[in-house]
């Protein structure tokens, strides 16, 4: 098996394969103020659209090159703009998202982030539109600060393509209404201990009503106010401004990069031990596709590696030294496991989490290999589970 006993010296020669989310992506960012009509209302709505340029600034060439990119809604708080989310905005762009965000005034709606959307979706297949071939196919996300988190719960009712949600400091007006319970995408939800606007227990309530999702997280910032993911921090919060857009950095992107990009293994950033220790928050999740993780962090004899799933079950994990399909009892597994085999097996805690050092045999130092997991729970009608994607590797 490819992940035998290591030799510790092994680790010594590590280093992180990638920088933190909160570095700056590769892509320019540029962004234009549009206009376009509403077709619920007919009236003329206004936006900001963020989009990888060519160079960074207002109204630079967009580039198509490396796209067609995922979309984004962006839905700002109660009196805000599109214009005071900027820096979140083009650090997202920095990663190859196209961030599209209200600018109609104090309340932005569902209805409107869903036109947008489509406006933008419409626009990206015009091959004469400055937007032609910058948006991609398949499903969209959005993130709400404030009103505009609040507004989420009736966007995903409305609008089957957002599967992605993350609500920052969100407001919870609409909390008997809504019937985000159904919904079966991924939610995140984001809250400051310093928040008197939108407490704590507004986004848990959220978190709460999440009941069909397929993973769903909250996060609660110790020392965060109410305006963490804005331009403008308040300054007088007990955490620092440059901490606060730090934090929503971290959070946003790579959540959007897991859940849109497929990159699973980013999760590491915000729940892995040796990538978010020291990090100022507390952190609860539900995961019913079970995410596997690691490949970032060294350890002592190895890297570290985990798993998210559902509370209490089991997980079996496996490597193999290719991708391939070999049957289980809960699907067909992406790997060849003929060239490995079993790693290992534990159980998920009371937050369905476990974390581990996984040994690793210096013979393959500078391969690739791959690995999956399984998390199961035993029923009176025999084993229930699920398969996480396969994890890629790189070996120092």
């Amino acid at each position: 098996m490819f992940f035998a006993a290591a030799l510790p010296a092994l680790a010594l020669a590590f280093s992180a394969q990638a920088n933190p989310p909160e570095s700056p992506g590769p892509f320019p960012a540029g962004w234009r103020d549009i206009q376009y009509m509403d077709p619920a209302t007919g009236s003329t709505n206004h936006a900001r659209i963020y989009y990888p340029a060519i160079s960074t600034g207002y109204n630079a060439t967009p580039d198509s090159s490396f796209g067609p990119y995922p979309l984004v809604g962006f839905l700002h708080g109660y009196g805000g703009s599109a214009s005071g989310y900027d820096i979140l905005s083009t650090h997202l762009v920095s990663y190859g998202f196209l961030v599209a965000s209200i600018d109609n005034g104090p309340v932005p709606t569902a209805l409107e982030c869903q036109n947008l959307l489509h406006w933008v979706d419409t626009q990206s297949h015009d091959t004469n539109h400055w937007l032609a071939n910058m948006a991609r196919d398949g499903d969209w996300s959005a993130i709400g600060h404030s009103m505009g988190g609040d507004a989420l719960g009736s966007l995903v009712h409305i609008e089957p393509r957002v599967q992605t949600i993350i609500g920052l400091q969100a407001w919870n007006g609409s909390l008997g209404s809504t019937q985000i319970g159904s919904f079966a995408g991924s939610a995140t939800w984001v809250s400051g201990t310093a928040d008197t606007t939108c407490p704590p227990s507004y986004s848990k309530a959220w978190y709460s009503l999440c009941q069909n999702t397929k993973r769903k997280f909250y996060f609660e910032v110790d020392g965060m106010g109410h305006l963490g993911c804005s331009d403008y921090p308040w300054p007088f919060d007990p955490m620092a401004p440059s901490e606060q857009t730090r934090v929503h950095k971290r959070l946003v992107t790579t959540i959007l990069q897991a859940e849109m990009l497929g990159e699973e293994q980013q999760y590491e950033w915000v729940v892995g031990q040796g990538l978010s220790y020291g990090e100022p928050w507390s952190r609860t999740q539900l995961c019913k596709v079970p995410v596997l993780w690691g490949g970032y962090q060294p350890t002592a004899l190895g890297i570290e590696m985990g798993v998210l799933g559902l509370p209490s079950n089991t997980c079996i994990n496996a490597g193999s030294l290719s991708t391939g399909s070999s049957s289980t009892p809960f699907g067909n597994s992406g790997l060849d496991l003929s060239q490995g085999g079993k790693l290992g097996s534990l159980q998920l805690n009371s937050n369905g989490y476990s974390a581990w050092s996984q040994l690793l045999d210096p013979r393959f130092s500078g391969r690739t290999v791959f690995a999956q997991a399984v998390v199961f729970s035993g029923t009176p009608s025999g084993l229930i589970g699920s398969l996480s994607k396969v994890l890629t590797v790189q070996i120092p």
